[in-house]
């Protein structure tokens, strides 16, 4: 279980996605909400979970998600989730320029 655990968190530290937030021209030179950035990145993450995952019969759940905006681009925040029955939490670095977000998942 903890050798799971241990490759499961190798693989998402080792995940760090760039992707867009939605169309520049209307979100030239504005601010992305913050609740609408952690929907995007929790989506992401999903994704990317359910990408490493696979078929081999282990599983996870999402407890919590939630950023914190620690400067104009910066924000800091907290994975809470369930693998295989065990509860674990990752930190999450995401930063945000208004139109791209890029986030890390941090050990």
């Amino acid at each position: 279980m903890k050798k799971a655990m241990t490759i499961f968190g190798a693989i998402l530290i080792a995940s760090f996605i760039l992707a867009s937030c939605g169309d520049s021209s209307t979100k030239k030179n504005k601010k992305m909400d913050k609740d609408i950035l952690e929907t995007l990145v929790l989506n992401d993450i999903k994704k990317d979970m359910d990408q490493k995952i696979g078929n081999g019969g282990a599983t996870y759940s999402i407890n919590s998600f939630n950023l914190v905006k620690l400067s104009d681009v910066e924000y800091s925040g907290v994975l809470d989730f369930d693998f295989n029955s065990q509860n674990a939490q990752m930190k999450v670095k995401v930063i945000c320029d208004g139109d791209n977000y890029q986030y890390e998942i941090l050990k």
